[in-house]
C-alpha cells in the first residue's frame, strides 16, 4: 500500500496526510529498489528507517533525511544478509525530486549468490544419566527433528528459518517434558564458498515431575473438589498438554470465572537434590569465578489459580435482532435477557440456573401492524460431579412462545440428560426430553385447515396440526482439537446427534434425526486463519405422517446461511393464500402479499450446508473475513438438487473482547430463487457475538 500510494505520489496524482513539508523541506512520495529479483520491495522497504508519507506516516516523519538514507544502505546489505545473501551490497543511491514538494529515494543493489546449508548439527544431548523416561522422549524429539526444523541441507539459509528451529526444537522438548530446556546456536558462514554451517546447542536439562499440587483463590469451593479434577499429580512428568486439560476440567465444574494451571517462574531458581547445574546470570562477588553453577531442580509445584463467581449471579440486558433487509418487509426483535445463578445449592458444587427473556415483536414498521409479545425461559439444574467425578447431570424445563412469525407458537420441554468427557478431547451425552409444541393460530385466511394439513404433508411433509407431544432420546458425540471455542485459530471438530423420538416413548411422533457438524482450521499465517464447515441434517420418518416443528432443520443467520435472515430459510406458510397462475389457492410454498407478518417459515427435513471464509488479523482487535455459504433446505428427499443450493459472499468485521469476538457480517445472495431482478442479488446485515462457527 505504502508503494501504492507513494507511486501516485509521485506521479502527482495523490497526496495524503499532512498537506505540505515544513519549509525548505521535502518528504519522501516513493522508494524505490533496483536489481533486487530475489527479495521483494515490500520485505526491504518495511525494514528501513526512512519511510513513505501516508495516512499512517505524517510528513515531519517522512522528510528526506540524505543521513538516513545513507544508514538505510548499509542497513539494506543487512536485510539481504537475514534473507541469506551475505555477500549483497548496495552499490548506490539517490534522491530525484517528483514534484510537490516530494522526492523519490532510489537504491541500487547488487544481491550476489545466495548462502546455502552444507551441513546441520545438534550438540549438547545428554543420554545415560539414569534417567531412562528422559532417554526415551529425547530419542522420540530427535527422532522428528527434521520436522521441527525448517532448514535442510541445500537450502538458502534465511534468518527467519534458523529462528523458527530454534523455537521450534524448545519447543517440543518443554511439551515432552524438559521444563528448563534451551536450545542456542551458531552459523558458520564462509563467504568466499557462499556456504553455512547451522550448528544447534541443545541444553535439554532434567525432565521435569510434579513436586506437588496447589490451589490459590478459592474461597467458598472446597479444596478437594478441585484437586479431584487436575490431570497433574505429584510424580507426573510436567508437560502442557496436561496443565491445559487440568484448566479444562476445573472450569467445566461451572464455579470459576478463569482458571490457570502453571508451574510458578520463580521455582526453577530453587535448588534440588537431583539435576544437572546451568550457569547462573547472577553477578559473582569479587574475587569469586567469573561464572557460578546452580542445580536445575527435577522437581518443581504445580499451582492451580482459580477466580470464584460468586454465589449469586443475575444480570440484565437489553438487545435487539433485525430479521429482514428491506424496509418493507422488516421485523425487529426487541429482548430484555433476565438471567438468575446459584452456584452452591446446598453448600455442594450442584448449581440451579434461570434465564428469562421476554421479547417484544414490532412485525412491520410500515403498514403499522400492532406489536406481539413473545416469551423464552427455562430452568436448569446441574451436577457436574453426579456419582463419579466427570460424569454431569442436568435437568432442564423450559418455556417459549415464539411470536416473530405470523403463526405463533407455544412449546412446554423437561429433559434430564447426563454427559461425560473421555480422553480430554471427547464429549459425550445422553439424554430423554419430553415436549409440548402447539399452534396459537391454527388456520389460514381463505382456507380450511383440512385443506393446510393436506397441502403441508404433500408439498413439505410437515406436520401441521394443531399440538403435538413430542418424546425423544438425544445422543451426542463431538471431538473437539480446536485451540480456541469462541475464536479458534487451528484445529478441528466434529460432532454426531441423533434424537430417537418414538411413540412406545410416550409421544404421539415417531422420527429418527441425524445431524452432522465437522469444521477445520488452519493457520496459514500469524495474520491469516482459512475456516471451513459443513453441516448434514437428515430425518427419517412415515411419509404419512410427516414432521412437527421442532424437529426439522432451520438455517439462515450469522451463524449459518448470512444471505438469509434467521431461520428464514425452507418451507413457509402463508397467513393469507392467494391463488397461482394456474389458479390454485396454496398456503404452502405458494404466492404470499409482500406484508412481513404473512409467512411462516417452517423449515426443512434434509438440510446441506457448508461456510468457507478467510479471517484476517489485522491488529489484536480487530480483524475482517471474507465468506462463501452455500446452503440449502429440503422436505422432501425427491426434491434434493445441487442446482436448488442458494449461494452467499461477503465480507464481515469483527472486534476481539474477553467474551469473543463482536461480528458484523454483509452477506449478499448471489444464487437463489429469492434474488431481486432489480439488483440481481439480495443482501442481510447480521451482528452477533462470537465467530460464525
Amino acid at each position: 500500500m505504502a508503494v501504492l500510494i507513494g507511486l501516485l505520489s509521485a506521479c502527482g496524482l495523490m497526496r495524503v496526510g499532512d498537506i505540505e513539508p515544513p519549509d525548505g523541506e521535502r518528504m519522501i512520495g516513493n522508494i524505490r529498489i533496483v536489481g533486487n529479483d530475489e527479495v521483494s520491495d515490500g520485505d526491504i522497504i518495511e525494514r528501513l528507517q526512512s519511510q513513505v508519507q501516508s495516512i499512517a506516516v505524517d510528513a515531519d516523519d517522512a522528510l528526506v533525511d540524505r543521513s538516513e538514507i545513507a544508514i538505510d544502505a548499509r542497513r539494506i546489505e543487512s536485510i539481504y544478509a537475514a534473507f541469506g545473501y551475505f555477500r549483497a551490497r548496495v552499490v548506490d543511491f539517490w534522491v530525484t525530486e517528483s514534484g510537490h514538494r516530494m522526492s523519490t529515494v532510489t537504491f541500487q543493489v547488487e544481491e550476489g549468490p545466495p548462502t546455502l546449508v552444507t551441513t546441520i548439527e545438534f550438540d549438547g544431548l545428554r543420554f545415560g544419566e539414569g534417567d531412562i523416561e528422559a532417554d526415551v522422549r529425547l530419542t522420540e524429539v530427535m527422532n522428528r527433528v527434521r520436522r521441527l526444523v525448517p532448514l535442510r541441507e541445500g537450502d538458502v539459509w534465511t534468518e527467519e528459518d534458523y529462528q523458527a528451529g530454534l523455537d521450534q526444537l524448545t519447543q517440543a522438548l518443554v511439551d515432552t517434558g524438559f521444563v528448563h530446556a534451551r536450545v542456542t546456536g551458531d552459523n558458520l558462514v564462509s563467504r568466499e564458498r557462499n556456504e553455512v554451517g547451522v550448528f544447534y546447542q541443545v541444553d535439554h536439562g532434567p525432565l521435569v515431575r510434579v513436586s506437588y499440587v496447589d490451589v490459590t483463590g478459592l474461597r467458598h469451593v472446597k479444596r478437594s473438589d478441585v484437586i479431584d479434577r487436575v490431570a497433574i499429580k505429584p510424580g507426573d512428568i510436567i508437560v502442557p498438554s496436561k496443565l491445559r486439560a487440568t484448566e479444562d476440567h476445573v472450569h467445566d465444574l461451572g464455579k470459576f470465572y478463569g482458571v490457570q494451571a502453571r508451574v510458578p517462574r520463580d521455582a526453577s531458581l530453587g535448588t534440588s537434590k537431583a539435576g544437572p547445574t546451568r550457569r547462573s546470570v547472577a553477578t559473582p562477588k569479587p574475587g569469586a569465578d567469573d561464572e557460578t553453577d546452580a542445580p536445575l531442580p527435577a522437581e518443581l509445584p504445580v499451582i492451580v489459580r482459580v477466580q470464584e463467581v460468586p454465589r449469586w449471579d443475575v444480570s440484565f440486558g437489553v438487545g435487539f435482532a433485525t430479521n429482514a433487509a428491506s424496509s418493507d418487509n422488516l421485523r425487529i426483535d426487541l429482548n430484555t435477557p433476565i438471567r438468575l445463578t446459584y452456584h452452591h445449592l446446598f453448600g455442594s458444587l450442584v448449581a440451579i440456573r434461570s434465564n428469562v427473556t421476554p421479547a417484544l415483536v414490532l412485525p412491520d414498521l410500515t403498514e403499522g401492524v400492532e406489536p406481539r409479545f413473545g416469551f423464552k425461559g427455562d430452568l436448569i439444574f446441574e451436577w457436574p460431579s453426579f456419582i463419579e467425578e466427570f460424569l454431569k447431570l442436568s435437568v432442564e424445563g423450559s418455556y417459549d412462545r415464539d411470536a416473530s412469525q405470523d403463526t405463533i407458537t407455544e412449546e412446554f420441554g423437561a429433559s434430564i440428560g447426563f454427559s461425560r468427557r473421555f480422553f480430554d478431547i471427547l464429549n459425550t451425552r445422553i439424554g430423554y426430553n419430553i415436549s409440548s409444541f402447539q399452534f396459537f393460530t391454527g388456520s389460514v385466511t381463505g382456507l380450511t385447515t383440512d385443506q393446510v394439513r393436506d397441502q403441508a404433508a404433500d408439498l413439505s411433509r410437515f406436520r401441521f396440526v394443531d399440538q403435538d407431544l413430542i418424546t425423544f432420546i438425544d445422543v451426542a458425540l463431538a471431538v473437539d482439537l480446536r485451540d480456541g471455542v469462541y475464536d479458534a485459530r487451528k484445529g478441528f471438530y466434529a460432532a454426531l446427534s441423533a434424537n430417537i423420538a418414538s411413540t412406545a416413548l410416550g409421544g404421539d411422533v415417531d422420527y429418527l434425526r441425524l445431524q452432522a457438524d465437522v469444521r477445520g482450521y488452519v493457520r496459514a499465517a500469524r495474520w491469516l486463519t482459512l475456516a471451513t464447515r459443513a453441516r448434514v441434517g437428515w430425518n427419517f420418518f412415515p411419509k404419512n405422517q410427516g414432521t412437527p416443528g421442532p424437529a426439522r432443520f432451520r438455517a439462515g443467520g450469522p451463524s449459518s446461511m448470512r444471505g438469509f435472515t434467521t431461520g428464514r430459510m425452507g418451507d413457509y406458510i402463508c397467513a393469507e393464500a392467494a391463488a397461482n397462475a394456474a389458479g390454485e389457492t396454496l398456503a404452502v410454498n405458494g404466492p404470499c402479499p409482500t406484508d412481513a407478518t404473512d409467512r411462516t417459515y417452517i423449515g426443512g427435513n434434509f438440510l446441506l450446508e457448508t461456510n468457507t471464509e478467510a479471517r484476517f488479523y489485522l491488529s489484536d482487535t480487530i480483524g475482517m473475513t471474507a465468506f462463501v455459504d452455500v446452503a440449502q433446505l429440503w422436505s422432501r428427499s425427491t426434491d434434493i438438487t445441487a442446482s436448488s443450493l442458494d449461494v452467499a459472499v461477503g465480507p464481515g468485521f469483527f472486534y476481539l473482547t474477553p467474551i469473543g469476538p463482536i461480528r458484523v457480517d454483509l452477506g449478499f445472495l448471489v444464487a437463489s430463487d429469492r434474488i431481486s431482478s432489480e439488483l440481481g442479488f439480495e443482501f442481510v446485515f447480521n451482528l452477533s457475538l462470537g465467530q460464525a462457527f
